[in-house]
C-alpha cells in the first residue's frame, strides 16, 4: 500500500512540474504573439521585420547617440 502511495506522490509531482512547465510556455507564446502583432505578421510568419528592426535602431540613435 506504501508504494502505490509513493507512486501515486511521484505521479503528482511530475505533473506538477509539468503544469509549471506549460504555464511557463504559454507565457512565453503569448510574448511571441505580441511581438509578431507589433512587427505586423500575418499567420504565414512573414511581416514587416525590416521595418521594425530600422525603427527600433531609429530609436536607439534617438535614445543613446548614433553610435
Amino acid at each position: 500500500m506504501e508504494n502505490a502511495k509513493q507512486m501515486l506522490a511521484d505521479i503528482k509531482g511530475k505533473l506538477d512540474e509539468l503544469e509549471t512547465e506549460l504555464e511557463q510556455l504559454e507565457a512565453r507564446g503569448v510574448r511571441i504573439d505580441e511581438y509578431h502583432e507589433l512587427a505586423d505578421m500575418d499567420a504565414d510568419g512573414q511581416g514587416n521585420w525590416q521595418q521594425l528592426d530600422r525603427d527600433l535602431k531609429d530609436l536607439n540613435n534617438d535614445l543613446y547617440g548614433a553610435n
